[in-house]
């Protein structure tokens, strides 16, 4: 029986995507290193730190992946105003009184804190799991077996709703239920 659903944050309930890379692009750029979109989008999955070192790796450079995270991370806090929701995962939050809910995403708890309170939703969430608080990000599971665990529900009466097939395998890897969206098609 399904007690609590848990949702990725970017791409589930805001389209972050575009100021995602674009936070890259211009940090990676600070240090004389082009970004193409697609390179980014290649790159995706994991945490942060995991995507800079997967760049990082595909480009041949030597840099400090850290500093750069750190970097761009300001730059995306400047971003956050721009970012907006998916208005039907806001009213299906909205709509959902009978459910534990929480947030497992690999962007920085803090930053998705601030979109959900622009949201108008940060009220409905007993849980938000970021990437500082995981070792590895998806498809390992941990990031959902740690929101099930504050959520004090088993996992397997999660289900977590997600748009990226790492997602999904962390989620079946949680041993999870996994609805995957698809807003292109």
């Amino acid at each position: 029986m399904i007690e609590a659903m848990i949702f990725d944050f970017d791409g589930v309930i805001a389209d972050t995507v575009q100021a995602e890379f674009e936070a890259y692009r211009q940090v990676f750029q600070k240090y004389g290193v082009s970004l193409t979109y697609n390179e980014f989008l290649e790159s995706r999955g994991g945490t942060g730190l995991e995507l800079i070192g997967n760049i990082l790796k595909k480009k041949k450079v030597k840099l400090n992946a850290l500093r750069i995270y750190e970097a761009k991370k300001e730059i995306y806090q400047q971003l956050i105003p721009e970012i907006k929701p998916y208005t039907e995962i806001i009213g299906l939050i909205k709509r959902l009184k009978n459910y534990k809910l929480a947030i497992a995403t690999s962007g920085l708890s803090k930053n998705v804190q601030m979109m959900l309170q622009n949201f108008g939703i940060k009220d409905r969430f007993d849980a938000v799991v970021g990437s500082e608080h995981i070792k590895k990000g998806k498809p390992d599971p941990e990031v959902f077996l740690l929101a099930a665990k504050r959520l004090k529900v088993r996992p397997e009466n999660c289900l977590v709703v997600e748009d990226s097939l790492v997602g999904l395998k962390a989620a079946r890897k949680a041993g999870m239920e996994c609805i995957l969206l698809n807003w292109e098609g």
